[in-house]
C-alpha cells in the first residue's frame, strides 16, 4: 500500500482495496489451515486422472475388494475425528467401522501402488530404444585397480591401510599431489578396498567423495560438465564435489570450464565478428525516421498497439494507434 510507483495492475487492486479497511496480520504457517488446504491438489483430480489413463479391468479388479460405501466413510472419518466434549478436551470420535473402513482402504491403495511399480519395472526395458547406448558403470575391483595402479594414491592408500599417518619426513619424498592428498588425512577412509574422503558439508551429512585417480579425470570432468548441460564453473564444481575428490580439484575445474570450446561460443558477450556500435549523426530532419510498437491500455482496461514514429534530428514523436 505505501509504494510510491504502482503499475497498471497495482493500481487496479489499490483501487479495488480502497473501499476497506483492513489491516494486514501474519498467521504462522501451521495456524493457516485454509490457505493449506487451499493449496492441496484435490482428490476429485487424481481420481479423474487415473478413469482417463489406467485400463478400466484394473480399476474393477482394484475397486472389487473395498467395502460399500468404504471411500465415504473414508472422508467423513477425516473430516470428524476428532471432537470436542463438553469439558473442552479433545476425544477421538471413531467407531470401529470408521477404522476398519480406513484401514482397508488404505491397504488396497498400498496394492495398487505396488502393481504399478511392478508393472512400470517390466516395461522399463521397451522404453529404451533399440541400440540406444546407456553409461557405463565400473565395479568395486575396477576402482580399486585403478587406485592402486595410480603412483600418487598408492603410496597414501597403503599408509591408510595401515593406520599409520606419514611422518614429516616421509611426506617431504613423496610427489606434490600425493602430499596433497596426505593433508586430508582425518578424512580418508577406506571402505571395501577402495579409497574415499569423508567430506562433512554445511548440512552436517557424511559424503563418501571418491579419491579419483589421473586416468579417470578427463571422464569425470566430461561427464559433471559435457553430459550435465554445460553448465558455469561453479555448478560444475558443485556436482563435482559431490562424487569425487583430488587434489586442486577447483582450479582443474575452472579451467576445463573456461577452455570448453562449446562454452567459448555460446556464452561469449562480445564476439570478434560482431560489427562495432557507432554513433548515427543526422544533418536534417526527415533524414532517418525510427519506429517502434507501444503497448498501453485504453479507459476500458484494453491492450492497444501504437506505433511510434520518430524523427532522428529533431526527435520529435509520432504516434499512431494500429
Amino acid at each position: 500500500m505505501p509504494k510510491p510507483k504502482l503499475d497498471a495492475c497495482e493500481q487496479r487492486w489499490v483501487a479495488k482495496l480502497s473501499p476497506y479497511t483492513f489491516s494486514i496480520k501474519y498467521i504462522p504457517g501451521t495456524k493457516n489451515i485454509v490457505a493449506d488446504a487451499l493449496s492441496r491438489d484435490p482428490f476429485t483430480r487424481s481420481v479423474s486422472q487415473r478413469l482417463i489413463s489406467e485400463p478400466y479391468e484394473n480399476l474393477l479388479a482394484e475397486a472389487n475388494g473395498t467395502k460399500k460405501g468404504g471411500v465415504q466413510d473414508v472422508f467423513r472419518c477425516k473430516v470428524q475425528c476428532l471432537q470436542t466434549d463438553n469439558s473442552g478436551l479433545v476425544t477421538l470420535g471413531v467407531t470401529s467401522s470408521d477404522v476398519k473402513s480406513m484401514l482397508e482402504a488404505h491397504i488396497d491403495w498400498e496394492k495398487a501402488a505396488e502393481t504399478r511399480a511392478v508393472q512400470f519395472i517390466k516395461a522399463l526395458p521397451q522404453m529404451v530404444p533399440s541400440g540406444h547406448d546407456t553409461l557405463s558403470a565400473l565395479s568395486s575391483e575396477e576402482l580399486r585397480r585403478s587406485q592402486v595402479t595410480d603412483p600418487d594414491i598408492q603410496e597414501v592408500l597403503l599408509s591408510v591401510a595401515c593406520g599409520k599417518q606419514p611422518s614429516r619426513r616421509e611426506r617431504s619424498r613423496l610427489a606434490p599431489k600425493a602430499r596433497a592428498l596426505c593433508k586430508q588425512w582425518h578424512h580418508l577412509k577406506i571402505q571395501d578396498g577402495v579409497l574415499y574422503r569423508l567430506r562433512d558439508p554445511l548440512t552436517r551429512h557424511t559424503r563418501y567423495q571418491f579419491v579419483l585417480p589421473a586416468i579417470w579425470k578427463t571422464k569425470a570432468l566430461s561427464g559433471v560438465h559435457d553430459l550435465a548441460g554445460h553448465q558455469g564453473q561453479a555448478r560444475t564444481l558443485h556436482l563435482a564435489r559431490q562424487r569425487f575428490f583430488w587434489p586442486q580439484i577447483e582450479r582443474d575445474i575452472k579451467e576445463y570450464v573456461k577452455c570448453c570450446q562449446r562454452c567459448i561460443l555460446a556464452k561469449t558477450p562480445e564476439p570478434a565478428a560482431r560489427v562495432p556500435l557507432e554513433s548515427i549523426h543526422t544533418s536534417a530532419p526527415m533524414e532517418l525516421v525510427c519506429i517502434d510498437f507501444w503497448s498501453a491500455e485504453d479507459s476500458k482496461q484494453r491492450s492497444v498497439d501504437v506505433l511510434v514514429v520518430t524523427d532522428h534530428f529533431t526527435k520529435r514523436p509520432m504516434l499512431s494507434p494500429v
